[in-house]
């Protein structure tokens, strides 16, 4: 998304999923304040995450839309809908 962002978590089931926290910029603020459409699931949100409202979380999900493609779940603004499950606005390049 021609933006450094900082690697935070790594999934343990060796699947090649990272959350990222990234500066706020036009793109990710547009995405995180979209309409939720998928689940933050893959790894857990820490507390921290949903504490920080500086930076934006994305979890970033390899072959998400087939293969070579990078899907980006990125934490909506207030993610938690069900009570549990947190959301996110999933796109795929």
């Amino acid at each position: 998304m021609g933006q450094v962002c900082e690697q935070v978590a790594v999934a343990s089931d060796n699947s090649g999923e990272v959350i990222v926290r990234c500066s706020a910029s036009v793109e990710l603020v547009q995405k995180r304040d979209g309409v939720a459409n998928s689940m933050f699931q893959s790894i857990v949100p820490l507390d921290e995450m949903l504490k920080d409202t500086e930076n934006i979380y994305v979890n970033i999900v390899p072959n998400e839309c087939g293969p070579d493609t990078i899907g980006y779940r990125v934490l909506v603004k207030n993610p938690v809908i069900d009570g549990e499950q947190m959301y996110a606005n999933d796109f795929c390049e």
